[in-house]
């Protein structure tokens, strides 16, 4: 789970779960994270099965699941203007566009 807390107060804003429905199903361990540039973009890698969740962070909607596989993924980042997102895990690294996920938003 990511939470999204007001630094001056300690309150919890918000909790987005890395799983397929967006839910607290499962523990999913979060092992990376990264934000695009222009603040759209939160990807987040789990392990030990190396899925990486993705969301909207306009809509807060159910994550989209990139099936990096391989294991614990050690790193995640996105390219200048949020095109494309890179993952590592399992010694291999991997670079997605995000078209490819989220058809229809740009």
């Amino acid at each position: 789970c990511v939470y999204e807390i007001d630094t001056a107060t300690g309150k919890i804003l918000s909790k987005l779960w890395a799983s397929p429905t967006g839910e607290s199903i499962y523990g999913h361990r979060a092992s990376a994270l990264a934000f695009s540039d222009d603040g759209r973009w939160l990807a987040v890698g789990t392990g030990p099965e190396g899925d990486v969740y993705l969301w909207n962070l306009k809509d807060r909607a159910k994550p989209y699941v990139i099936p990096h596989g391989g294991g614990t993924i050690e790193m995640v980042a996105f390219s200048p203007g949020g095109e494309s997102l890179a993952t590592v895990g399992g010694g291999e690294l991997k670079v997605w566009r995000l078209s490819d996920f989220v058809s229809g938003e740009k």
